[in-house]
């Protein structure tokens, strides 16, 4: 498998997003590299409206990578990601002035009976069939929880980017909504795209599956797609990963 990790930071901040394969943690900067198997991949996105986002965001990354997921049932995965969130939750509260510090999260990690997805936020998953992109998580938004509960007006009035769950914040409630299901058993598909709402609230479904299926390397690929966000006004953290079967 062949994975390229870009993350970058936001004009004049330290950046709050960590990208992560089996036991690497990217904060800043590029990264490709090549692995005869995947224990996991993923993205956390430090909740930038709670000090400590980037503490929060690495925290998870590190327990994430430091796990092995391979003997585990979904019922154990779901046990040891609730179990990181209150562990996280105490960390916090012993750290001055960081006890709300919070972090989205989507990963995929190799278990005892195919991969699962943990999500928790607005960090997305997607993967491409033939040149398509398709989204496999539901952001966890105040916007999209109205739309759910028909009020869509509040919907259209609320902030979009606004999430209802995430890790830490200080209260185990935040993680309520919490997924950790299956996305895929023996078949693993020929590429996945990890994003941070940097990117993905900025650049069109469209443009990206157009810079993904042209015949540049992912490095140039991801380069375009960042400067996309920017182009159209993306001050947050930015960060895509390509994965490559």
């Amino acid at each position: 498998m062949n994975i390229f990790a870009s993350v970058n930071a936001g004009p004049e901040k330290k950046c709050e997003d960590s990208a992560f394969t089996n036991r690497l943690i990217l904060s800043n900067g590029c990264s490709e590299h090549s692995f005869s198997e995947l224990m996991c991949v993923g993205v956390a996105d430090g909740v930038g409206g709670n000090s400590g986002g980037r503490l929060a965001s690495r925290y998870v990354a590190q327990q994430i990578c430091q796990t092995d997921f391979q003997s585990m049932t979904q019922q154990d995965i779901y046990a040891f990601v609730t179990d990181t969130n209150a562990e996280l939750i105490a960390h916090a509260a012993s750290i001055p002035d960081k006890s709300e510090m919070a972090t989205t999260l989507t990963c995929v990690v190799a278990a005892k009976d195919g991969y699962y997805l943990i999500h928790a936020g607005n960090t997305r998953l997607y993967v491409v069939q033939g040149s398509y992109l398709k989204q496999l998580t539901v952001d966890h938004t105040t916007y999209n929880w109205l739309m759910e509960c028909g009020q869509y007006e509040a919907a259209e009035s609320c902030r979009k980017s606004e999430i209802n769950c995430c890790f830490g914040g200080g209260s185990q409630h935040y993680a309520n909504r919490l997924v950790v299901e299956k996305v895929f058993d023996d078949y693993f598909p020929d590429t996945l795209i990890l994003t941070s709402d940097g990117i993905h609230d900025f650049v069109d479904i469209d443009f990206m599956e157009n810079a993904l299926s042209s015949n540049d390397s992912d490095s140039n690929a991801a380069r375009t797609i960042v400067e996309e966000a920017r182009k159209n006004g993306s001050t947050d953290d930015t960060t895509i990963i390509i994965l490559r079967r």
